[in-house]
């Protein structure tokens, strides 16, 4: 559906963007008619299409594809097992594989991982990933110590499925000069037009996407945060960055219990002096893997997270201002401020804890003024360029990316004024400054609607200035 409405589409979840009167991502409703009558006129097509992948997916479909993933007769019995009709079942596999005498389990599973290596360029690379991560599951939950070799072979391919194919297309030849829109610097009294240009926003969107894409350092660091994020507990320099007349900012998920100590650590040793939080997590979380609410002393608590004498105690709390219209929670948005004192051996350190709550997840901010005023506090409440800023929300990548990019424009212009240039002669490029953050956290988001919302809370505050 999404290919029959063409590039008109800012998100997959066309059916919600096109049919209702608001959607996830902002449209305009000529864009969104034309959208609905390039699907209309793609129906029948769309049809055969539908029954050609019903027909790959049916049960004989899906046995020949696993046949054609283990060729390796030998392997197929293995994981077939003792499944009565004879058919490859994928909830077998780790276990019939993990079951064998250990003289055969070694052999069996390098067999089982190199099957599932060659398919990492074709078609299947979405399924053998499934069934990668299920056996490293698997091996996990049983306990079972494989040979120096094997685990050797599990971390990479691992870090070889990890890897954002999709994404990052790697073309280290590429002689594009990367990151350079010069045609988009334009002086700050033309972004609240601009916010509104959908043609100008959606062609340099692409262009960053296009261009991060062919980039192998960043294919690279992808790799390596996502691992990082899973496995290590610290928070190294792969999280930080800092822009020329900017500030040094972290960027990352919402920290996950087993990280908090980490979280805790870094925030006394790096003197982070400012943390934005823009996700809920206990609207936003999983049962199976709840986030804690750091700046909540009582539910930290309760959960027994930090060890050791560690300590997040929130020493006030003030709220800021709320929204102006439900959202997606069932609740209004809310700014409010804490004062966080954070313990950590022998040291405390206070930090300043701003948050927008009940800001949904996968679109951007529902209110503008909200936002708007958000900046306006982050600004009153740290002046300090040299101090540093961290930013997150549930996944550090969508709404971090719009703050974080909206936060470095109007660094960048108070590092203008400050060194005498007039309000007048600043030129700012947004796309610019997202590609050189994308260095950093190769995942931040790049939306036409998010780039909209940069483009108009920077002009409000060139407006702001100005008077």
């Amino acid at each position: 559906v999404e290919k029959a409405a063409g590039s008109n589409t800012a998100h997959s979840d066309f059916g919600r963007v096109a049919f209702c009167k608001t959607g996830r991502w902002d449209m305009s409703n000529e864009n969104r008619i034309t959208a609905i009558k390039n699907v209309q006129d793609s129906i029948p097509q769309l049809i055969v299409d539908m029954q050609k992948s019903k027909d790959a997916n049916s049960e004989n479909g899906r046995q020949q594809m696993l046949k054609e993933i283990f060729a390796d007769l030998d392997l197929q019995k293995i994981l077939i097992g003792t499944e009565k009709e004879g058919k490859l079942r994928e909830r077998n596999f780790a276990n019939n594989l993990l079951s064998l005498p250990e003289e055969m389990r070694e052999e069996m599973i390098a067999r089982y991982l190199e099957a599932l290596s060659a398919q990492n360029t074709t078609e299947n690379r979405s399924q053998v990933q499934r069934f990668f991560s299920k056996f490293r599951e698997a091996v996990g939950d049983k306990e079972i110590v494989l040979s120096e070799l094997l685990t050797a072979r599990m971390k990479e391919l691992r870090a070889l499925f990890t890897t954002n194919q999709g994404e990052y297309t790697i073309l280290p030849d590429s002689e594009i000069a990367f990151g350079k829109y010069p045609e988009a610097t334009r002086p700050l009294s033309q972004f609240r037009t601009l916010a509104k240009d959908e043609e100008f926003l959606e062609k340099y969107s692409d262009l960053v996407k296009m261009h991060c894409s062919q980039s192998p350092e960043m294919a690279n660091l992808y790799t390596k945060q996502v691992l990082l994020e899973e496995d290590d507990l610290g928070y190294g320099p792969e999280f930080e960055t800092q822009l020329p007349g900017s500030q040094r900012m972290l960027f990352f998920p919402h920290p996950t219990p087993k990280k908090l100590d980490a979280f805790c650590d870094m925030l006394v040793a790096k003197k982070v002096a400012f943390i934005i939080t823009l996700c809920t997590p206990l609207r936003e979380t999983k049962q199976e893997a709840p986030l804690v609410p750091y700046y909540d002393t009582t539910e930290l608590n309760s959960k027994n997270c930090l060890t050791n004498g560690r300590k997040i105690e929130c020493i006030s709390l003030r709220e800021i201002q709320k929204g102006k219209e439900m959202t997606e929670y069932d609740k209004e948005g809310r700014l409010v401020h804490r004062k966080l004192l954070v313990s950590s051996g022998n040291e405390e350190h206070a930090v300043d804890h701003l948050h927008y709550e009940n800001w949904p997840d996968m679109q951007a901010s529902p209110d503008l003024d909200l936002l708007e005023e958000m900046h306006r506090e982050r600004r009153t409440i740290l002046q300090d360029r040299d101090q540093p800023v961290a930013v997150h929300c549930k996944h550090g990548v969508g709404r971090t990316a719009n703050v974080a990019i909206t936060d470095c424009c109007i660094q960048t212009i108070l590092h203008e004024l400050e060194n005498g240039k007039k309000l007048e002669e600043i030129t700012l490029n947004p796309f610019e400054i997202i590609f050189e953050l994308r260095k950093t956290r190769p995942r931040l988001a790049v939306h036409q609607s998010q780039m909209s919302q940069v483009f108009e809370i920077v002009g409000r505050f060139y407006e702001e200035i100005r008077k």
